[in-house]
């Protein structure tokens, strides 16, 4: 064990044994929120991708985009999450 996992380990044992379970909860919590919040970016940059692909090729240039462009923007808007 490392130093940091003794730690934590001991950090663990000075709790009062009802609070463990708490945090385990809270940190599956988290952890299903944090799933929740990249399926709806998911789906969202998916709808952004199928509204573009929709459009005609004219649409698209007005844009400043072409067809085989369309994934680069979609991807870009997420780096500003």
């Amino acid at each position: 064990m490392t130093t940091a996992t003794h730690a934590a380990a001991r950090h663990e044992h000075d709790q009062p044994s009802h609070i463990l379970p708490l945090a385990a909860l809270r940190r599956a919590g988290r952890a299903v929120a944090n799933a929740v919040m990249q399926a709806q970016e998911a789906r969202g940059r998916r709808m952004r991708i199928e509204a573009l692909m929709a459009m005609s090729d004219a649409q698209l240039a007005q844009m400043g985009l072409r067809r085989d462009q369309i994934n680069g923007p979609v991807r870009q808007d997420r780096a500003h999450f």
